[in-house]
């Protein structure tokens, strides 16, 4: 890993960066063990310093990528811990090639003990998104999963479990919500982790959100950095949050009118 950043200041932000948030992740009780998962474009930050990759196997994938070949990726790597990629970043993130047919990646890292690492198993969900980004020439380049206690919970319950529902409580509960994710949140109905269903639904909502909620699962949120990606679930955790805070008191919260909702959209149209 250090070959590849090699005074690369641009890399190392980026790195320190997905180290501070994991550390977020963690403090907040949303990465247990080795849950959740950060991924980021970097392909505009590679130079020509890069070492020689012609020897690194290619390994295919289930489902192919072409509007992302070619492209570099930095991904937290399976079996990491949020914790340890606060602490040791280098021994817990993978560098990843896309072929440039899309069809197959390469590893291009490996830990400090020369161990070649091996990329989450979120791996199909996560190029899903970035190839949408590509393909809408968006500007975001991070991508995050996490396990949010107050977001799970929420698809526990029978009453909430839709895309109206849900967004009634996140924009009731706290203006901030609005003006954050106006677009609000994409629910996805329970599938397999890992699989290539769970990256399909899942790209169907990122069409239109920013930050998807998954069924007794988790997030998976993307912005222009890592930090705007946490931001999103951020504030959604807030309002879930305050809304069993009531609940939890014996109250049931009035949120904010149809109107008042109204008006905050009008703010940011």
């Amino acid at each position: 890993m250090e070959k590849l950043i090699n005074g690369n200041r641009e890399l190392q932000n980026v790195i320190d960066e997905i180290s501070e948030i994991a550390g977020y992740l963690w403090d907040r009780g949303w990465a247990e063990k080795n849950a959740g998962n950060i991924s980021v474009n970097i392909t505009s930050l590679i130079n020509d310093s890069l070492p020689d990759i012609s020897s690194s196997p290619m390994l295919d994938l289930a489902e192919p990528s072409p509007y992302i070949g070619g492209m570099f990726f930095l991904i937290s790597a399976a079996g990491s811990l949020m914790r340890n990629l606060n602490k040791r970043p280098l021994d817990n993130m993978v560098v990843i090639r896309v072929a440039n047919n899309g069809a197959a990646y390469q590893i291009l890292s490996v830990n400090n003990d020369s161990v070649p690492l091996v990329p989450s198993s979120e791996l199909p969900t996560h190029f899903a998104v970035h190839q949408l980004l590509k393909i809408r020439n968006s500007t975001k380049k991070a991508v995050i999963h996490s396990h949010v206690d107050e977001l799970i919970a929420l698809t526990q319950i029978q009453q909430y479990k839709n895309e109206e529902e849900i967004n009634r409580i996140l924009w009731g509960m706290h203006p901030e919500s609005m003006i954050v994710i106006p677009q609000g949140v994409g629910f996805v109905p329970y599938k397999l982790t890992g699989s290539v269903d769970l990256a399909q639904a899942t790209l169907e909502k990122m069409a239109g959100h920013d930050i998807v909620l998954w069924e007794k699962h988790g997030v998976l949120s993307s912005g222009e950095s890592v930090s705007q990606a946490f931001d999103y679930i951020d504030i959604a955790a807030k309002s879930v949050r305050i809304f069993f805070m009531c609940k939890a008191s014996g109250f049931e919260p009035e949120g904010l009118t149809d109107k008042q909702i109204e008006e905050l959209k009008g703010m940011i149209s």
